[in-house]
């Protein structure tokens, strides 16, 4: 092999290796927004009731306003199921209010 093929292979090498380089540079990088973002979704989701998610400014515009919106989604449904529990609750002291009444005329039409 000659000196210049073997510089040349040697060049060609150091290209493959810098353009390698960068590609796993970028990759990392674009897991690091990844893992972010993977944390931003979890804690808007698992945040407590009541307060609305913090979101990070570099998710997207689109991904922020469906995070916001589920929230304020999540905050109806609790509301309505507080409802719920409120509406059965008057429910079974109507009932419990009139089933006695009721018994009691049964009772004096027997006697």
């Amino acid at each position: 092999m000659s000196k210049a093929m073997a510089q040349q292979l040697a060049m060609s090498r150091r290209e493959r290796k810098l353009s390698l380089q960068q590609d796993v540079d970028h990759l990392k990088r674009k897991l690091l927004k990844e893992k972010n973002i993977h944390r931003a979704l979890e804690r808007a989701f698992t945040r407590p009731l009541g307060c609305l998610p913090r979101l990070p400014p570099y998710l997207r515009l689109y991904t922020s306003e469906l995070l916001a919106e589920v929230a304020l989604l999540e905050e109806e449904v609790a509301r309505l199921e507080e409802q719920v529990v409120c509406f059965r609750q008057k429910l079974l002291i109507c009932q419990e209010e009139t089933t006695p009444t009721a018994k009691k005329k049964k009772k004096k039409k027997i006697v």
